[in-house]
């Protein structure tokens, strides 16, 4: 199943499903993106905020590597990493999400965002985060268009 088609955000260069990996760079995330591309996807990082580099999601409320993307993986955990799903699942049009949660998971319940996203254990393997995604592109497919989309 072809996933709907967002329009082009910076940093990304082909036509292949677009795959957004949030990791902090302790959890090696070139590493997880080398085994995400090796299926196919295109992948784009981002080591989430820190006071260096703010995120332009929670700042501004638009993130173009964000809006660009076919998928979201969201492997930050804690509340930064909570707060991040919360506004890309409250965009009008919001990319899957895949969201890490703890083996006992400690975030707070939050209905919106947990009924749309596909969880993935903490410290998942290469198999099981490409199963999450490709059941996240899945559930792209099954958005009805929406007025503004371009469908006609």
């Amino acid at each position: 199943m072809t996933p709907i088609r967002k329009r082009r955000g910076s940093g990304w260069q082909t036509d292949s499903p677009r795959v957004l990996i949030e990791c902090a760079p302790h959890d090696s995330p070139d590493i997880i993106a080398d085994v995400v591309r090796q299926e196919g996807y295109e992948v784009a990082v981002c080591a989430g905020p820190d006071h260096g580099h703010p995120c332009d999601l929670l700042e501004h409320g638009a993130c173009a590597l964000v809006d660009g993307a076919d998928v979201v993986v969201n492997l930050l955990g804690s509340h930064v990493g909570d707060h991040i799903g919360e506004q890309i699942a409250s965009a009008r049009r919001p990319a899957p999400l895949v969201k890490e949660v703890g083996l006992k998971s400690t975030t707070r319940p939050n209905a919106a965002l947990d009924s749309n996203a596909v969880t993935v254990t903490k410290r998942v393997t290469g198999p099981g985060l490409v199963a999450a995604i490709r059941r996240a592109l899945g559930r792209a497919g099954q958005q009805p268009p929406m007025w503004g989309d371009g469908q006609g």
